[in-house]
């Protein structure tokens, strides 16, 4: 089994790779592809951020009291959201900046942990041996 910081090495790599993939995309498909990969690049750091700090936060709220841990989550998230409600606000007002862009980046790490953990082979594999085994 991986450890957290492998699993979390990977899934940043992993969004480097889809946005690297994205970004060649819209040399081809874009007439003006600057912004628009300024603005992917732009979401998948604040989608990184993001991970990273439910990390740091669900580390930390496990060690806590129940009701600590719940004020330190909940606090957390409306951090958390607030970040992401500034990037987007910046994004809709810079024209140097493409607003689908971002929002793209934002989902990208989504993106990848669905492709790296739920579309697995073995996942499926499991769930028919199950059914099998009955």
């Amino acid at each position: 089994m991986e450890s957290v910081q492998q699993t979390q090495i990977k899934i940043i790599k992993g969004v480097g790779i889809l946005i690297g993939i994205l970004s060649v995309l819209s040399f081809v498909a874009l007439a003006e592809p600057k912004p628009f990969i300024i603005g992917l690049v732009f979401g998948a750091i604040a989608s990184v951020l993001n991970f990273r700090l439910i990390f740091l936060t669900a580390s930390k709220a496990v060690k806590l009291p129940p009701p600590q841990a719940q004020t330190y989550t909940v606090r957390n998230y409306l951090i958390r959201y607030s970040i992401t409600g500034v990037i987007l606000y910046m994004a809709a007002t810079e024209n140097h900046i493409n607003i689908i862009g971002v929002v793209i980046g934002l989902f990208s790490i989504k993106w990848v942990i669905i492709k790296n953990e739920i579309l697995k082979v073995s996942f499926f594999k499991d769930i028919f041996k199950r059914k099998e085994e009955k």
